[in-house]
């Protein structure tokens, strides 16, 4: 076939398009990299920048730290007596009233218990019973020239003590000085039967010397190669026979020259000088109670009725001890059972802890705070309180306490935090109160460490320059007003307090965040 033969003309058009297209291919690449890599800048500054208006609101510079709601107080609760248990009305976690009944013991233990309380009650009454009369016997008195006049004598409760106490110690030291007094008449006039008794035990002793000494001498003469330990024990035997002889001995002969009159009064005190020093202390010793009764009273009826009264007081309070020597432990207070530390119809101890009842009238939060911060918080700085199950609800607070014992995890050292919660911010209906609150709840405590109520702010991102010379970009009427310079005061995580410089309404530029 024969190909039509091209004109210059065609050909030069031909190469001119094709020139075209690859200029336009090449603009389009060059395009392309330039608005990818060589200018990241070019985007629409709507897309990249927003005006903001300055407003009025607070900034509140805080720390956070975590940590779980807790019942600060609880009641470990204990039975009185030992016994055993009959029945746990509760379990773990149980919420309970005042009075409830949680647990208890067996019958047995319960008359025991009810015996004692009605013996403490007798002797209540039986003592106010006899206070009663002395005091009436004292209530009516005639003067000298025969008018009755009431006097009631009441002595204090210290005077009352005082008395009781000063008649206990002169009941024993009575009975000391009576026993002391007796040994040493028994001393210095030993009757006939203890003389007897003196001579028969040196006879006995005697004879039992004799008896010894004479398997010794035996062993001696007819035994060739006679036991070397028997010969020692045989030995001992003897020197302890013939001590207890002499001294049997002496006693024998001085009760007889004590009975025979043979010793002077200053000799019979050198040899019993133990009893008769016994014998003054005790009698100096009853001389002081005695003038220490006299004192405290000015009467007999005085001194009977203020140790009678000293003796209710005792009364009394033993009956108080036995009412609290209980047999069923019942609910002290509103709360939740946070531990229970026995088992049913298992023998305890009196006074062993049974139950640890949580009050829930009063929730905290604990945490740990780092060691960096612990010397900037103190006792009673504000802070707020956000519960993980509520998110939708915070919390007034204060840091209650702050440990002064360190708490080393993971080579971070920090202390532990106790806040209070208090009320809840903004409009709810919740009440703080168990079950609404449980314990254990994880929970974030915000403290304050510095705020600024009511003042200028900005978001903290709008703001340039540096920390010496602070600006931002001012936008008036449509305009750009680059570094405009302000004072900046207080800052939280995202508002920055404005001091000077910018006024409430003002527009300033910053960068879309969203």
């Amino acid at each position: 076939m024969i190909q039509p033969i091209q004109t210059d003309s065609t050909a030069k058009i031909t190469r001119i398009v094709a020139v075209l297209v690859a200029t336009v291919i090449i603009v389009g690449v060059m395009y392309g990299i330039y608005s990818l890599f060589g200018n990241g800048d070019t985007s629409d500054d709507s897309d990249q920048q927003r005006v903001i208006t300055v407003e009025v609101g607070d900034v509140v510079d805080s720390i956070s730290i975590q940590g779980a709601t807790t019942f600060p107080h609880n009641s470990l609760m204990s039975f009185g007596i030992n016994g055993t248990i009959s029945k746990i009305h509760v379990q773990q976690g149980d919420l309970v009233k005042t009075g409830d009944i949680l647990i208890e013991l067996d019958e047995y233990s319960l008359m025991k218990a009810t015996l004692s309380i009605q013996a403490a009650q007798y002797e209540v009454q039986k003592t106010q019973q006899q206070l009663d009369y002395l005091q009436n016997l004292t209530t009516s008195m005639s003067t000298s020239n025969g008018v009755k006049i009431g006097s009631v004598l009441t002595p204090s409760w210290d005077t009352a003590y005082k008395m009781a106490s000063a008649m206990v110690k002169k009941n024993e030291l009575t009975t000391l000085l009576t026993n002391a007094q007796f040994e040493l008449n028994s001393l210095l006039s030993p009757s006939v039967l203890t003389i007897a008794s003196a001579e028969l035990e040196y006879l006995s002793l005697q004879l039992s010397l004799k008896a010894v000494q004479q398997h010794y001498d035996e062993m001696l003469a007819t035994v060739s190669f006679p036991d070397i330990n028997e010969l020692d024990h045989t030995r001992a035997q003897l020197a302890v026979l013939r001590h207890q002889r002499d001294t049997a001995l002496a006693d024998w002969e001085r009760m007889v020259s004590i009975n025979k009159s043979q010793y002077t009064q200053k000799e019979l005190e050198e040899m019993f000088a133990s009893t008769f020093t016994t014998v003054k202390v005790v009698k100096h010793s009853l001389d002081e109670v005695t003038a220490q009764i006299s004192a405290l009273t000015s009467s007999p009826d005085q001194e009977l009725i203020a140790l009678k009264q000293a003796e209710l007081a005792i009364a009394e309070e033993a009956l108080t001890t036995t009412h609290a020597r209980v047999v069923r432990i019942s609910a002290l207070h509103d709360g939740v059972v946070r531990k229970i530390y026995a088992t049913q119809n298992t023998r305890i101890e009196a006074y062993e802890i049974m139950i640890d009842l949580a009050d829930y009238s009063e929730v905290q939060v604990t945490g740990h705070l780092h060691e960096l911060d612990a010397l900037s918080i103190m006792p009673g700085t504000k802070a707020v309180v956000n519960i993980n199950a509520l998110p939708d609800t915070q919390f007034t607070s204060q840091i209650l306490e702050i440990s002064t014992a360190p708490t080393n995890r993971e080579n971070t050292v920090s202390y532990a935090t106790m806040a209070t919660l208090d009320a809840i911010l903004g409009e709810a209906s919740l009440q703080i109160r168990a079950p609404y609150i449980l314990e254990g709840l994880s929970a974030t405590i915000d403290i304050v460490i510095t705020e600024s109520n009511d003042v200028i702010r900005i978001p903290i991102h709008t703001v340039g320059g540096s920390l010496s010379l602070p600006t931002v970009t001012l936008y008036d009427n449509e305009a750009e007003i680059a570094n405009h310079p302000i004072i900046v005061g207080n800052h939280d995580d995202y508002w920055i307090e404005v001091l000077e410089g910018l006024s409430e309404g003002d527009q300033i530029i910053g960068v879309n965040l969203q």
